[in-house]
């Protein structure tokens, strides 16, 4: 029986960083099939990252804050390039593996409730979107993110158009968004809670900032259906 737990990812991190790569950390799925996460991914190199994620890091300037930040890899190619750059995460497991890899400014807690800095790049990556949840939860998030940003600042937030992963009846179900997932995260038979995660088109990003009187450009696509986006100036 598996035990509940709400950080398999920050266990598996630790673990990476420790070079124990005996298991993959698990991802279940309420919508198409999971996947499994090899540990070296988690602590990849900067030659070893998507395109996108590559673009976002050399185009982040002054002062950076790294939402969803993980076990630091995008921080830490910053900080070794010079950057001043802030690395938050929710999960414990996490920040204690961004500490021992050796990010300087790591901080724990969600960027809702984040209070005291202000940034002129604002990272959200690794299919940052999702970090809003749900399609309601988009707007806030976003305005969570600006209020954080300092005038002429700038968030680089990567996501995931995924319709053609459905049929015109999934699609156009009335009850939920196609793009609203639930995921659970497991490592070593020990399961995290539920959470959700969003996946959008691009045009209803820059539908949702229009909205809220924002700037949103597209300034590169993956070969998935991925994107990157900046919202502000």
């Amino acid at each position: 029986m598996t035990q509940a737990t709400s950080d398999p990812f920050g266990t598996a991190a630790l673990d990476a960083v420790a070079g124990k790569y005996s298991d993959e950390l698990l991802i279940h799925a309420n919508k198409l099939e999971g996947q499994n996460i090899p540990l070296e991914y988690l602590i990849r190199s900067f030659e070893e990252m998507p395109l996108i994620e590559q673009t976002a890091l050399k185009k982040a300037k002054g002062k950076v804050l790294d939402v969803g930040a993980g076990a630091g890899s995008h921080a830490l190619y910053l900080q070794e390039k010079g950057v001043n750059v802030y690395a938050i995460d929710t999960s414990l497991g996490m920040t204690q593996a961004m500490t021992k890899r050796g990010v300087k400014n790591v901080v724990h807690g969600k960027v809702e409730e984040y209070k005291g800095e202000m940034f002129d790049t604002i990272l959200c990556l690794m299919t940052g979107i999702g970090m809003a949840g749900n399609i309601e939860g988009l707007p806030p998030f976003i305005s969570s993110l600006l209020n954080l940003l300092k005038p002429g600042g700038q968030i680089l937030i990567d996501g995931a158009d995924i319709r053609d992963l459905f049929d015109e009846d999934e699609l156009n179900n009335g009850d939920e968004y196609y793009g609203e997932f639930v995921y659970t995260s497991e490592y070593k038979g020990v399961k995290s809670d539920p959470f959700p995660w969003l996946y959008i088109p691009a045009e209803t990003l820059q539908d949702c900032c229009a909205a809220m009187g924002v700037k949103c450009k597209i300034i590169k696509w993956g070969d998935n259906n991925d994107y990157l986006a900046k919202i502000g100036a």
